[in-house]
């Protein structure tokens, strides 16, 4: 076993320059290209109405959202040390609101922004160097209705997949470095992230309807380990971003602004793989996350620091006739952010579980799945309990 180390720690180095550069998880392939698409659906209820206020939610109560997406991703490989990827998503999303005057309808649609990033390995399969760079061809501009729409599909407390309003421009480039010590395969990333001007998610967090957020540098760190344990394996991940400052301005007749200075955010993450000859993939998980206070104009704000912590596990079983059965338990507690009332910074206690099959049919690998989840979400204006669904269909092949 002791000769996989090296490849071990390659795919820990890979793992960690997707978190150091933000990017959504993509499975990397050596060797061919790749493509793959899908469709999901998600709804959501809110049993008799969640009360909110602040930036998003504008003294509304939500009962109800739901979205439809449609994820689109390709990879290649160029000559043998280096590969590409490229991700974006279209979504169409709504929120239902009632209100004094009777109940409305928030909706966002539109494509999501596009993700690039470039990989190569240097020094043999030892040191990886990363180019990344996000296109805010998402919505930047957004009306009263869809800031509202926002405030709840864009929400932590769901889980679910960001709407169509951009992160905006941005720039990542890192380096990781893959070594074996003591039995473990190491991996150690640094990378630097430089954003432009969009109108985030974050703005909200802060309570500020902002129509310009220009946010400054941000430097990740992370540090990943991996070695055999009793014929199992054990990773291990710690990971932390540190901020300079960004700035939010309101718009309107009296456009106002305000610095922001994001606290440093620290996570650890935990995995383990577990030696089975009946599944042909059992994993146990956990993570936790801290994020610390932010300052608003060189002031720190009170209730705006949180801890996210979330465990599961997942496992593949090879059905005959039918294909992979896998499925997935997941547990979060989000301790949410008391300076906004806002399903954006709301507290949460919920569970998942997704069950799905994935088969070949010829070249493609077809996998539907189904996702239910159940919790309870407290926004400091109001709490209840929230119950949804989700049905999606992935689709990728090799060329």
């Amino acid at each position: 076993m002791r000769a996989c180390l090296p490849t071990r720690a390659l795919g820990a180095a890979l793992l960690i320059v997707s978190l150091a550069s933000r990017a959504d998880a993509q499975e990397r392939l050596t060797g061919t290209r790749t493509a793959s698409g899908g469709v999901f659906f998600e709804s959501y209820g809110f049993g008799t109405g969640l009360a909110q206020s602040g930036a998003s939610g504008e003294g509304s109560i939500v009962t109800g959202a739901s979205q439809l997406v449609l994820p689109l991703s390709y990879a290649m490989s160029i000559g043998d040390r280096w590969s590409m990827d490229a991700a974006t998503l279209v979504t169409s999303g709504s929120a239902t609101f009632r209100t004094l005057d009777g109940e409305r309808t928030a909706s966002l649609t539109g494509l999501g922004d596009v993700r690039l990033r470039a990989t190569g390995r240097l020094r043999g399969d030892a040191l990886l160097v990363t180019f990344g760079a996000n296109l805010g061809t998402g919505r930047s501009k957004l009306s009263g209705e869809q800031v509202a729409a926002l405030g709840v599909l864009a929400a932590p407390a769901l889980g679910s997949v960001t709407p169509a309003a951009t992160a905006g421009n941005s720039a990542t480039t890192g380096l990781v470095y893959a070594f074996q010590r003591g039995g473990w395969s190491w991996a150690a990333g640094t990378s630097v992230e430089l954003r432009g001007s969009y109108a985030p998610v974050a703005a909200l967090a802060a309570g500020i309807d902002a129509t310009t957020f220009d946010p400054g540098t941000a430097l990740h760190l992370s540090l990943g380990a991996d070695r055999f344990v009793h014929d199992g394996a054990l990773s291990l991940a710690l990971t932390a971003d540190v901020y300079t400052q960004d700035r939010l301005v309101a718009g309107g007749e009296a456009a106002t602004a305000v610095d922001v200075k994001l606290g440093p955010t620290v996570g650890l993450e935990a995995e383990w793989r577990a030696p089975t000859t009946r599944f042909r993939e059992l994993v146990v998980f956990a993570a936790e996350r801290y994020r610390a206070a932010f300052t608003r104009d060189g002031a720190s704000v009170d209730g705006s620091s949180a801890n996210y912590l979330s465990a599961g596990t997942r496992a593949v079983y090879p059905v005959r006739g039918l294909g992979d059965v896998s499925g997935s338990l997941e547990l979060w507690r989000h301790s949410g952010l008391s300076v906004e009332q806002s399903l954006v910074t709301a507290a949460t206690s919920s569970a998942a579980l997704t069950v799905g099959v994935q088969r070949r049919v010829g070249t493609y690998a077809v996998q539907p799945y189904l996702r239910l989840r159940t919790g309870t979400i407290d926004t400091g204006a109001g709490a209840t309990n929230v119950g949804g669904f989700g049905l999606g269909l992935n689709v990728a092949t090799r060329f």
